[in-house]
This record gives C-alpha cells, structure tokens and sequence, in this order.
C-alpha cells in the first residue's frame, strides 16, 4: 500500500511540473548568459531580436549592445526556482550541515570517555539531535524565502523574421 502511495504521488508531481524543454525557451525580457566561440561570456537581460542579431542590455543604466548569431556559440537563460524547488535545495544543504555540526559540538562537549561515565554518547546523540532538526528548519524557511535560480542552457539554430529565436534543446533520455 505505502508503494502504491508513493507511485501516486511521484506520478502527480510528473504530471504537474512543467516540461523543462518549455522552460529552456529566451523570452524577451529574460536574464541570458551569451558565450562566443572564442570563449567570451556576455550576461545581461535580453532586450530584442531581429533577424541574425540579439540585442542584450548589460547594464540596466546604459543602452542594448548587438550581438550576431554567427558570434553565439551557446545561450542560458536564468530561470528562478519554485518554492518547492527552493525547499528540496534547503533542505540538501541545511540537514547534513545540521547534523554534522550539532555531531561535532556534542563530540566536543562530551570529551574523551574517560571523563563521560554511563551517559557516554548522551551529548553527541543530543548535539546530533539537535542540529538535525535546527538544519532543517534552517533549511526549510531559507529554501521557500530564498530559492534562487539556475541557468538552464538552450541551443540557438535559426533566427526567425518574426522577432524569436528558434532554439535545438538536447533531451537526454
């Protein structure tokens, strides 16, 4: 029963994220990370596209600076996570990094064994205790009020007369 529960519910989650070939697509008004041939790296908020040419704003004071499709060799666009998203990486960090340093705090204020008597582990068990679940809480509030982003790489291919990009996206299956 608990397997058929937790089928149900990987299932649902599947079906109600988005495809990530859907959210590899540059949108004007995106935050991209443009990389040359020659191994320059242009980061700035995509301001149009017209013909074989993208316009990027580097800065937000100062004007769009051209850039042409034969001088792209590779497009990321920065996408922001959800809150759960957020929440899964809070957590992968603030569990371990609690428990290990509560372990640590507890090993060092028990002592050697000589000194701990018939507690001998109480301390460290506690400590351990202790930062687990302050890791995550920790991890937990960071993760959902914090979540950040990741770039996520898109293919250019063509440039389109109509004012996109259209863009290969590499699937691994």
């Amino acid at each position: 029963m608990i397997r058929a529960t937790l089928m149900v519910a990987v299932l649902a989650a599947l079906a109600a994220a988005p495809l990530g070939a859907q959210a590899r697509v540059p949108a004007v008004g995106d935050r991209v990370r443009i990389t040359s041939p020659a191994g320059g790296r242009l980061k700035g908020e995509l301001v149009a596209v017209r013909r074989d040419t993208l316009f990027v704003r580097l800065d937000p004071a100062a004007g769009a600076t051209a850039v042409p499709l034969s001088q792209v060799d590779r497009i990321e666009v920065r996408r922001q996570r959800t809150g759960m998203e957020g929440l899964g990486v809070g957590l992968l960090y603030g569990v371990p990094i609690g428990f290990s340093s509560g372990y640590l705090l507890g090993r060092i204020a028990e002592g050697s064994h000589d000194r701990c008597g018939d507690d001998c582990g109480l301390m460290t068990g506690l400590g351990a205790l202790g930062g687990l679940v302050a890791g995550t809480v920790l991890g937990t509030v960071f993760g959902i009020a914090m979540p950040g982003g990741r770039w996520v790489p898109a293919r250019r291919t063509a440039a389109t007369t109509t004012g996109g990009v259209a863009l290969s996206i590499a699937i691994r299956l």
